[in-house]
């Protein structure tokens, strides 16, 4: 049993190596908020993204935060199952900041356990392959990145596009003919497209082996992203458009032939997203893992989660390798495109202030 004896949350501005560039807007800092939760002797650790998609700006998010964390003081734990119902019985709630409370209690029993989270559940593996996002930019930049990122390991690249169909197919060709036919290519429109835009991307890039079409239209409208999918040859993934246990019941139930992409500051954290990642892969819907704009600590829990996860998961939890002074720590190692989580109990993450 673990009884919470305290709190304190702190708030993070990261910049960005380099300016963050999608269809919708630009970002050149990332903006964290950090919760420790106290019990048993011990500390656990989450992490807050803030962000347009999840709703909240960072004050807001870290008073939400506040408010969630206080109302655990003197609750008690008695195993992992009361937490997973903590955060599946909450209501009404800020996503990301659930989220940063859901990895801080997960965290804060692993250590008590003495486990990695991940081997607090089924665990199907040891390590995950990412790929890695390629903001929108001058074409030769954009390809310039793309030829470096291969070079360093990268198996697939995820190009963000939206801009224009007709120019962003030339882009995905050039990235092809640089990068050669091994490299995997999935494309990124975060909303920009209408649905004759999206065709005619789709034919635009039909010769470059593009495996996946994430948000090709705007988020909230299910008849038109279905409309896309049933006529597209690439395969079609909902991201801002996809939130909740609910959406996934639409999915399922109407016969969506749709992915889902699945953030853990989106959904309101690893117990939600366990949840929703179990229930997709039981219905053969396929699951992508994304980030924002996460630290090492954000991108440890969604890891965690993607090694629980019976099917495989496409992942893209790169956001770390573009923060300028990333204040946490550990949580996993990289080698090229691989994360492997440390040998460490909870999330294995620290966090200096």
């Amino acid at each position: 049993m673990v009884e919470i004896t305290g709190f304190e949350v702190d708030h993070t501005t990261i910049a960005r190596k380099e300016t963050f560039q999608i269809a919708t807007g630009s970002s050149t800092e990332s903006h964290g908020v950090i919760i420790k939760l106290r019990g048993d002797g011990l500390e656990g650790l989450g992490a807050c993204c803030p962000n347009s998609v999840t709703g909240g700006d960072p004050a807001e998010v870290e008073e939400r935060a506040r408010e969630l964390a206080g109302d655990l003081v003197g609750k008690e734990f008695f195993s992992v199952r009361d937490i997973l119902d903590h955060a599946m019985e909450a209501e009404n709630v800020c996503a990301p900041a659930l989220a940063g409370v859901d990895q801080a209690l997960l965290d804060l029993w692993g250590k008590h356990e003495g486990e990695p989270v991940h081997r607090l559940f089924a665990s199907y593996r040891d390590r995950l392959t990412t790929d890695i996002t390629l903001g929108m930019g001058s074409p030769d930049h954009v390809v310039k990145k793309a030829q470096g990122r291969a070079a360093e390991g990268f198996g697939s690249l995820k190009i963000k596009v939206g801009a224009d169909p007709v120019t962003d197919a030339e882009l995905v060709r050039s990235v092809r003919d640089a990068v050669g036919p091994a490299v995997e290519i999935r494309c990124d429109v975060n909303q920009g497209y209408d649905f004759e835009g999206a065709l005619e991307f789709v034919q635009g890039v039909q010769n470059s082996g593009i495996s996946i079409l994430e948000q090709p239209v705007p988020a909230g409208d299910w008849d038109l992203i279905r409309a896309v999918a049933e006529v597209s040859p690439v395969p079609v993934f909902v991201d801002e458009g996809f939130h909740s246990l609910e959406d996934l019941k639409r999915i399922i139930t109407q016969g969506m032939p749709l992915g889902i992409n699945i953030k853990l500051q989106k959904v309101g954290g690893f117990s939600r997203a366990l949840a929703m990642g179990s229930a997709a892969v039981e219905a053969g819907i396929p699951v992508m893992l994304g980030c924002y704009g996460e630290t090492r600590m954000g991108i440890a829990a969604a890891l965690h989660l993607g090694l629980c996860l019976e099917q495989f998961p496409l992942v893209d939890l790169d956001s770390f390798l573009n923060l300028d002074g990333d204040p946490t720590t550990g949580g996993f190692d990289i080698d090229r495109d691989t994360l492997s989580p440390l040998k460490k109990d909870g999330f294995g993450c620290d966090f200096h202030q």
